[in-house]
């Protein structure tokens, strides 16, 4: 049974990320070497992978706590599939292209909010659901059954410090770091509240070069914080993943 979970998801990981990937190499290539001064990052560009940084990680702040009253009642619903709304209204707001929300946001020109809060709620209201599911879920999944456990010894408020808080501060920073990887990455956003951030100068780059060594190279540094956060999560979804195995296993 696993293993025909296992087959269709490598084949999913190749078409998506591999066969891209390669094709971009091949053709990059093909086009010749990016020049020896662009591989190393302007100033400019240095400056802005810093904004992008600031705007990133305010965004993830407000993202994660947009989340948390939905990871409340995720946690007290369980499994999504018992409530089709509640799992419809956590899929919405991802489902809507992030545009819609500038755009939404900015028919209200007298509010007189800055291009920069408002690239940071539109990127937090966009997002949110991701670190709800993720603390929610592991609360229903065996949080619950862990603090009933420690009251039992304890009292509450110790078994909440105990149990509950370091769940939600290790889900919510699960949830952050992708949250912080997507927002790095993501450029139409910026782009539409006025902002540049170095996604959208390379986006601009990219337009005037032929060459994608001429993009790629530039890119490095924030293609190594993207994925240094997702590998981050990985590691510790491992081991969540060891801890909730090891809590099973117990009598």
């Amino acid at each position: 049974g696993r293993a025909l979970l296992l087959v269709p998801g490598a084949l999913l990981f190749v078409l998506v990320v591999v066969f891209p990937a390669v094709a971009l190499v091949s053709r990059s290539i093909s086009l010749g070497a990016a020049d020896a001064q662009s591989i190393w990052p302007t100033g400019r560009q240095w400056g802005l992978l810093g904004r992008s940084l600031w705007l990133a990680g305010w965004a993830t702040v407000v993202g994660v706590s947009l989340s948390l009253p939905a990871a409340y009642v995720v946690g007290r619903v369980g499994r999504l599939i018992r409530s089709p709304v509640l799992g419809a209204m956590l899929l919405a707001p991802l489902l809507l292209p992030p545009m819609v929300y500038v755009f939404g946001w900015q028919r209200f020109p007298r509010l007189g909010v800055p291009d920069e809060l408002l690239c940071i709620w539109v990127w937090a209201s966009w997002l949110w659901p991701i670190p709800a599911m993720l603390i929610g879920t592991a609360w229903a999944r065996w949080g619950r059954y862990a603090y009933e456990a420690a009251v039992l010894d304890a009292p509450p408020h110790r078994a909440f410090g105990r149990v509950v808080l370091p769940l939600l501060v290790r889900q919510a920073g699960m949830g952050g770091l992708i949250l912080l990887a997507l927002y790095l990455t993501e450029y139409s956003v910026p782009h539409a509240c006025g902002l540049i951030v170095l996604a959208t100068e390379l986006l601009g780059q990219a337009m005037l070069s032929p060459r994608p060594a001429d993009v790629l190279m530039p890119a490095w540094p924030l293609v190594a914080v993207a994925v240094l956060a997702l590998g981050v999560f990985y590691a510790a979804w491992r081991r969540r993943g060891a801890e909730e195995g090891e809590l099973a296993a117990e009598p």
